[in-house]
């Protein structure tokens, strides 16, 4: 049954990039659900203690359930008292992931960091056709924003293909990325994230550059860029933010995809992406749901009351 997010009348954290979409539903979406469900792995990378204000989504804490990534996650939840239950990524459910039957048509991808503002980073394309070039991509994936703005300015990129990325509203980002991973035999990057660890667990080369390096150095220097984020979040959670970005991984993940240790690299994956963890798609939907029509309501009050909060305060 074909599920869209227009059917939803909070946009929750189990809609980003469509992950709603990657479950068995068995009939009707619900028009709120009662689990959160993590949709980027940012806040665990290379993080042994994460604080349960940066691990969940602020307007979803008081959700009666959380779907994490793996059984560390669900831990550190649990001991701060929040239900959550180890399901792995949605990301692990896309139909790409689990298909050996993909054509690797993409010798080097390009994959620079992505914007999740409205506006693109047009100051950063120029940097970008440098790398293409002196790495020898024959494509590029850039996030929503930045494919929209490309395309309606007419960025040229010359021969390289042109591949449209995620954006946090877009329900079929999760399918589209994972495909493009399973196509790739190299993903070439300047910005640690999710998509390494994506890359990875799809079986793709992932090619760590110096300008990751002098860009990660550009931005410690620039006090904006954490104020940028910090501006987005509610008051009361912000010191916490504060300290997690202000703890950089991309230490740590240069010297670990810089390595050639390439079973340590796919095993890391596997286990942030939490393989092991994976449930059917039918037990997720179950997890998601809320338990009759008044638990709905309740819920509605409750993410109604956390969005009011963050206007008012």
């Amino acid at each position: 049954m074909a599920i869209t997010l227009r059917s939803k009348i909070f946009f929750q954290e189990a809609d980003f990039y469509g992950a709603s979409k990657l479950v068995d539903w068995d009939g009707s979406q619900p028009f709120c659900y009662k689990a959160s469900w993590m949709h980027g792995l940012g806040p665990v990378l290379f993080r042994d203690k994460v604080n349960s204000d940066v691990l969940l989504h602020y307007y979803e804490r008081k959700l009666p359930l959380h779907l994490v990534n793996n059984s560390v996650s669900s831990n550190l939840l649990n001991m701060d008292g929040f239900n959550s239950i180890a399901v792995g990524m949605p990301f692990i459910y896309t139909k790409a992931f689990a298909s050996d039957k993909i054509r690797r048509v993409y010798k080097k991808l390009f994959m620079p960091s992505h914007s999740i503002s409205r506006k693109g980073q047009v100051e950063d394309y120029s940097e970008w056709k440098k790398i293409i070039d002196k790495y020898g991509c024959d494509s590029i994936c850039v996030g929503g924003n930045d494919f929209n703005n490309i395309k309606l300015n007419n960025i040229d990129f010359g021969l390289v293909e042109v591949l449209k990325g995620a954006h946090a509203t877009d329900s079929e980002s999760l399918e589209r990325i994972s495909l493009m991973m399973k196509s790739a035999e190299e993903i070439v990057t300047n910005s640690s994230g999710s998509h390494i660890v994506y890359a990875t667990a799809s079986g793709a080369n992932v090619t760590i550059i110096d300008e990751m390096i002098t860009r990660a150095t550009t931005r410690r220097k620039n006090l904006g860029v954490n104020k940028n984020i910090l501006d987005t979040i509610p008051k009361k959670y912000q010191s916490s933010y504060f300290r997690h970005l202000n703890n950089s991984v991309v230490d740590d993940v240069i010297a670990l995809w810089g390595s050639n240790d390439e079973s340590a690299k796919k095993e890391y994956s596997n286990f942030i992406l939490g393989v092991d963890e994976r449930k059917s798609s039918r037990q997720v939907a179950e997890y998601l749901k809320p338990n009759g029509f008044l638990h709905k309501c309740d819920i509605y009050l409750k993410l109604l009351n956390a969005r009011l909060q963050k206007k008012l305060f």
